[in-house]
């Protein structure tokens, strides 16, 4: 019985002592939810601040899956755009793959700049693959090295809490 109490108590604890991470960082409520419908959304924090895949416009995403390679295009405000490509790949839910092993690559333009993948940074995650539907759903964090080497004028770009919800076509 005291268990239960013990248990009841540090669960109570935790509840009140933990905000939601959304509380502290306002920029996140900025994004699309994380669903697994097909929505057609994107959005994630570039150095902490919200970037949203612009969805209103047509043709703001380009999503394809073509023999064993799926490709992502993707355009957001001021004529930003993430592109990733993976090779050779089949997704397995729920497990993190790196694409900068040589099955994949990605860059980042904005401002005029295209950012290239810094390292082993890029990695995405499956929550959903129906090819019945042709819907996927994930996340996905990826860093981009400057692409002067002027990290004063040009820092590097850090993508984190990144979500994706998308119908893709098969050829």
């Amino acid at each position: 019985m005291t268990e239960k109490y013990m248990l009841f108590f540090f669960s109570l604890i935790l509840f009140i002592g933990c905000k939601k991470e959304e509380e502290t960082n306002p920029e996140l409520l900025k994004l699309p939810p994380a669903t697994q419908t097909g929505a057609n959304t994107c959005g994630c924090l570039i150095n902490g601040k919200a970037w949203v895949m612009n969805a209103v416009a047509p043709d703001t995403h380009v999503v394809h899956h073509i023999g064993p390679t799926y490709f992502f295009y993707l355009y957001g405000p001021d004529s930003s755009s993430l592109t990733f490509v993976l090779r050779g790949y089949s997704p397995v839910i729920n497990t993190p793959y790196n694409i900068h092993n040589g099955y994949g690559w990605s860059s980042f333009r904005i401002n005029g700049l295209n950012y290239g993948i810094s390292g082993d940074s890029a990695v995405i995650n499956f929550t959903r693959l129906d090819t019945a539907n042709k819907i996927m759903s994930g996340s996905f964090h990826f860093a981009y090295q400057s692409p002067t080497g002027n990290q004063q004028d040009y820092p590097a770009q850090l993508l984190t809490d990144c979500r994706f919800d998308f119908r893709y076509r098969k050829f």
